[in-house]
């Protein structure tokens, strides 16, 4: 295999796989999605993609105002975001979270 070729081939699989992305790239809009842990890390990056994708994502977590900078920043497309401080730990506020969450969606 010659590197002309191996070079085609990889602009082959990578041309493939950008059509499929770009198909599915607003796989979410319409969604309503909670990310809990959403003002750092993983959870950022999670409630960043999503919202590219066209979801309205509600940004949950014990740090209320790191949630509220996330919700802030994110891509308007999939609609009104939402921050809300949550405690993991405790039944009534994972209630309390899921309950807002519905009601963005309209449920």
């Amino acid at each position: 295999m010659t590197a002309l070729y191996a070079a085609q081939q990889i602009m082959m699989l990578h041309s493939k796989f950008m059509l499929h992305y770009r198909e599915n790239e607003m796989r979410y809009q319409g969604k309503v999605v909670v990310v809990t842990g959403a003002a750092s890390g993983i959870g950022r990056a999670t409630a960043v993609r999503l919202a590219s994708e066209g979801a309205k994502v509600v940004c949950a977590d014990i740090n209320e105002a790191g949630a509220q900078v996330v919700a802030d920043a994110l891509d308007p497309a999939g609609g009104p975001h939402l921050a809300l401080g949550y405690d993991g730990g405790n039944a009534a506020s994972c209630h309390e979270m899921i309950g807002k969450a519905a009601e963005l969606a309209g449920r």
